[in-house]
This record gives C-alpha cells, sequence and structure tokens, in this order.
C-alpha cells in the first residue's frame, strides 16, 4: 500500500509509452494530405506500418507513433465512402462509422470539425483552419487586338479625350481673340486644331505661333504630350509582352451574377438568407463528375473546395501546358473551419493525442509538413511536364494584330473616299 502512496503511476496509465500496442487507424488517401510516397515525390515520406505515406496526415500519424510508442495498424473503410456520413437510417458510413463501431481508434485524415451530431465521437485538438472557397474559370484572355485599349481603363480614355477637345477648343477661342483683338494677319481655324491635335499625336508643328499665350498653350500641350504618351508606351509594350486575363471573379456578388452553375454538396453558409447567397444557390446542380474537371474543361461550373487544396490543385492538375492556371480561387470565401480527427467517445487515448497535436501545432511541424510535401509535389510536376518558362520570346505575328487592323481599316477607308471622289469627278 505504501507504494501505491509512493507511486502513484503504478495504477495510473498515463499513455506516455503504449509498449507496441496496436491502435487501428481508419485512414484512405488523399492528395494532398495523405499521399502514397509514389505521388508524395520529393515531400515528406510517413510510415503506417508497411506503407509509405507523404503529407500532413501521415506524418502526424508517424511520429504519433513513435513517441508514444505504438504499432499502427492500418483499417480502410469497408464501404468505400472515405469520410463517411450519417446515414437516414442512422448507421454511419466510411471512416466516421469505422470511429462509432470502434473498428478504429483514430481517423488518419484530418475533417472539418463540425459541432453537431457528437454523441457517439469526438474530435480532437484542432491542427490547422482553412477556409471553404468557390472555385472558378480562369477568366478569358484579353485578345491581343484589343491590348491596345486596356493600356488605359475607359475612364482614363474619356478623360484624355475631354482634355484633348477641351485644349483645341481653347486654343480656337485664342486664336479668335489673337486675330480680332490682336490684330493677327492671318488666322485658318481648321488647320490651328489639327496642329493641336497633332501635338497629342506626337506630330510636330510645322510653325510655331507667335503670340506669346498659344505658345504658353502650346508648351503644356507638348509637357502633357510627353508625359502621357511615356506611360502609354510602358503600358503598350507591357500588354504585347505579357499575357493579360479580363478581371477575374473574386467577390460572391460577381459569382451571383455569372453564368455559372453552381456544383457543390456542401453548404457552408449556415442559413444565410442574404439575396446574394439565396442566387447563387438557384444555380445549384448535381454532377456526377469531378466538379474541379467540369469547371477546368467545359467552363459552365463553380465548385466548392478547401482553399489550401484547390491552389494545390491549381498548380499540379488545372494548368496549362504553357503554365496558366485554368481555374481561380475566388477571393471572397464564404465561410472557414477547423481540421482535426476524430476518436470513439470517451477514448482513453484523446488526451495524450492532444498533448501531442498541441506540441506539433505550437512548433510550427503541421505548417512544415503541410507545405514541405505541397511544395516538393508541385515542383516535381513542373518538371514533369517541362513547365519552364522562356523569359525572352520573340514578338509573334498575333500579338501585333492591332497594328495591322489599323492599317487595313485605313487603307479601307481611303479606298471607299477614292471611289466616291472619281465617282462624283466623273458624273459632276
Amino acid at each position: 500500500m505504501y507504494d501505491l502512496v509512493d507511486n502513484p503511476r503504478v495504477l495510473i496509465n498515463t499513455m506516455n509509452n503504449l509498449n507496441g500496442y496496436p491502435i487501428a487507424v481508419s485512414t484512405f488517401t488523399r492528395i494532398p494530405t495523405n499521399m502514397p510516397y509514389a505521388t508524395a515525390n520529393n515531400g515528406y515520406d510517413c510510415s503506417y506500418g508497411n506503407l509509405i505515406f507523404g503529407g500532413l496526415d501521415g506524418c502526424v500519424m508517424k511520429y504519433m507513433s513513435k513517441i508514444l510508442n505504438f504499432e499502427l495498424n492500418i483499417v480502410e473503410p469497408l464501404d468505400k465512402e472515405k469520410f463517411g456520413y450519417k446515414a437516414p437510417n442512422g448507421t454511419f458510413l466510411g471512416s466516421l462509422g469505422d470511429i462509432v463501431y470502434r473498428r478504429a481508434q483514430i481517423t488518419g485524415n484530418s475533417r472539418f470539425l463540425e459541432v453537431f451530431d457528437r454523441e457517439q465521437y469526438e474530435y480532437t485538438l484542432p491542427i490547422k483552419n482553412d477556409q471553404i472557397c468557390f472555385v472558378v474559370p480562369k477568366a478569358d484572355r484579353i485578345p491581343p487586338y484589343a491590348s491596345l485599349f486596356n493600356c488605359f481603363s475607359s475612364d482614363t480614355w474619356t478623360a484624355l479625350l475631354i482634355v484633348m477637345c477641351s485644349m483645341c477648343v481653347l486654343y480656337y477661342f485664342s486664336a479668335q481673340i489673337s486675330f480680332h483683338l490682336l490684330l493677327r494677319t492671318k488666322m485658318c481655324p481648321f488647320k490651328d486644331t489639327i496642329n493641336i491635335i497633332g501635338l497629342f499625336l506626337n506630330v510636330p508643328m510645322h510653325k510655331l505661333p507667335q503670340i506669346h499665350h498659344e505658345r504658353m498653350i502650346v508648351i503644356s500641350c507638348l509637357m502633357f504630350n510627353i508625359i502621357i504618351l511615356g506611360t502609354f508606351q510602358g503600358s503598350l509594350f507591357t500588354s504585347f509582352s505579357s499575357i493579360l486575363y479580363y478581371p477575374d471573379i473574386n467577390t460572391l456578388e460577381d459569382l451571383s451574377h455569372s453564368n455559372l452553375f453552381i456544383a457543390t454538396s456542401l453548404d457552408p453558409f449556415n442559413g444565410d438568407e442574404s439575396q446574394v447567397i439565396k442566387k447563387i444557390y438557384s444555380k445549384h446542380i448535381d454532377l456526377f463528375e469531378r466538379a474541379l474537371t467540369r469547371a477546368a474543361l467545359k467552363r459552365d461550373v463553380a465548385a466548392m473546395e478547401r482553399k489550401e487544396d484547390a491552389n494545390f490543385f491549381i498548380q499540379t492538375e488545372y494548368i496549362s501546358s504553357d503554365g496558366v492556371p485554368l481555374l481561380h480561387v475566388v477571393a471572397e470565401c464564404p465561410t472557414s473551419n477547423f481540421l482535426a480527427y476524430i476518436v470513439p467517445k470517451h477514448s482513453p487515448f484523446l488526451p495524450r493525442f492532444n498533448v501531442l497535436l498541441r506540441r506539433f501545432l505550437e512548433s510550427g511541424l503541421i505548417e512544415k509538413w503541410y507545405y514541405d510535401t505541397v511544395e516538393a509535389t508541385i515542383l516535381s510536376n513542373k518538371y514533369a511536364k517541362n513547365q519552364t518558362s522562356n523569359s525572352q520570346e520573340p514578338l509573334e505575328l498575333q500579338d501585333l494584330q492591332s497594328a495591322f487592323y489599323f492599317l487595313f481599316v485605313g487603307a479601307a477607308l481611303a479606298t471607299i473616299a477614292f471611289v466616291i471622289e472619281i465617282t462624283c469627278k466623273l458624273f459632276k
């Protein structure tokens, strides 16, 4: 008895060392958090018994088994439902069913923490937080012929046109005053207006004005032209030397106004009854194929995915041969949630699991294991697909479409004017 009082640990198992006790883990392959090593490439490899896994979840299970000294027994969901759910008849499916019916002691795949229906299982300490976001097709590329007009915004083009017209009017009235009050010997309003327009188009004047206030107007127009033309040429070079796209969908309101259907089984809005949410879900459809693939190829739906996973899939699967992404993650995400593992109700292993998970989280290992695998896999995919960018590629003919369009339009107008002039001359 005195030995028990002096050393209560004789009867109390602190779970510091399980001495090789076998613990069943319900797990399945999930990219990128639980990948077979052959898929994870140069990412972190973590052992599951005789199997090798890479990714965050694989590393968490591996190092928990090493520290607590227990043996990992892999249990795959019997019904192939992966995460699982509670069926209408009350039975639990997937890895959730493995935990509820105690075929496993912990799940090997982290899942979103939910606050309802937890009478028969418990969550561990959350290890991460992630957002649930809409993933939409990447916006269309701006055609090369339209690059000229996209150097400035529509408001800027309008302002430049107003300034040009205002200076022409100002110069015209200045010439009128010079002719009537300052006894200017010659006046040609049309020619004076053309000269001012030419200044804005970088065309030199044939003759400088003799009146001082007219010279001041010309000088101000020249300075204005130097700044605007320099900016325009720089923007024009950028538009020709890089690929430009129309604005992407970045808000839920933009998504509600788009023509995209919503393909998802998730409902992350928690009963939100706003008009934007109602409009989004009024376009919901059921798909029998992967929504991300449909969005990338047919470009008619918006999918929902974890934000970090979506960025990973875009950089590894949904990317063109020249490295351009086919999908875009909407910046405004409806909600975020914590990720955790689940164990059976009143599991004796839960307190010790939480201690280790807290240590992993606070030491930064959770983030390291995740991004080590993700970045290594992305880099390996880029090399496998030869997605190397050439920083010095010559401009092709299609990049200069706008110049030829202006030339052809000008030649066509000149031809029409020529025919009209000849016709008028013949029938005069």
